[in-house]
């Protein structure tokens, strides 16, 4: 029976062995780095904490999971500076480009990176609007977590091909986002027709089961709308095969 990935956000999720062992990894993490009195952003907002929230986890340790990243592999974050799961893949030996336009983020990510020795190289560069540097060479892997969903319409599937221009054959790409109708964020995939195309026209194909599943359950995720009920979605993602 073919695991379901891409999909929406179901409770149970977390309780899958392999992403239980993930969310444990990853709590463990966090709260290293809050004793260490390390911050660590989370939906923009970069401050010392000891937990990250439900929601996020699933989108964290699922994506970590059913990527299957593991050192020495080279990885590619695409908008999350400074988070939580940039910082883990770093200390756990792998090869971390991280890229926000954020600068604070990334000055921060950078900084940190010296202080602990890491291979993580942070950049501020909008890789949206601008070319991706020739020495950036091909990635193991790429992830990014609800940040398509904040790109102009337009710019996401331009974005995705370019992204997927970065990885290796055979690597895989994982990207999670806001869904439903009332998705609060600036330009959120609203229906399945939507992930469909973006899925379609980004030249990779997916992983696991292969059409997107929604389990039309929403929910009040973000407190600064209340009255919007929405749920997170995630794709898993590879090159196709020859021929």
């Amino acid at each position: 029976m073919t695991l379901l990935i891409n999909k929406t956000y179901e409770p149970t999720d977390l309780d899958e062995r392999i992403v239980k062992d993930q969310v444990r990894a990853l709590s463990h993490y966090a709260l290293k780095m809050f004793l260490r009195g390390a911050p660590f952003a989370v939906n923009g907002v970069l401050r010392r904490r000891f937990y990250v929230r439900t929601f996020k986890m699933w989108e964290y340790a699922r994506g970590l999971a059913f990527s299957q990243i593991r050192p020495p592999m080279r990885v590619l974050d695409f908008g999350g500076g400074a988070t939580l799961p940039v910082f883990f893949l770093a200390e756990r030996g792998c090869e971390v480009v991280s890229v926000d336009i954020n600068q604070r983020f990334t000055d921060y990510a950078n900084a940190f990176a010296a202080r602990h020795a890491l291979r993580l190289t942070a950049s501020s560069r909008d890789l949206v609007s601008s070319p991706v540097p020739e020495d950036w060479g091909m990635f193991d892997r790429i992830i990014s977590f609800c940040v398509i969903e904040h790109l102009p319409q337009d710019a996401q599937v331009p974005t995705m091909k370019k992204l997927a221009g970065l990885l290796r054959p055979g690597g895989i790409m994982a990207v999670t986002f806001d869904f439903g109708p009332q998705a609060p964020s600036e330009w959120p995939l609203r229906s399945r027709q939507d992930v469909d195309r973006l899925v379609r026209e980004s030249g990779l194909r997916l992983i696991g089961n292969t059409d997107f599943r929604s389990v039309d359950r929403f929910y009040v995720i973000d407190k600064k709308y209340p009255h919007a009920k929405f749920t997170l979605g995630s794709l898993f993602l590879t090159t196709p095969t020859p021929g």
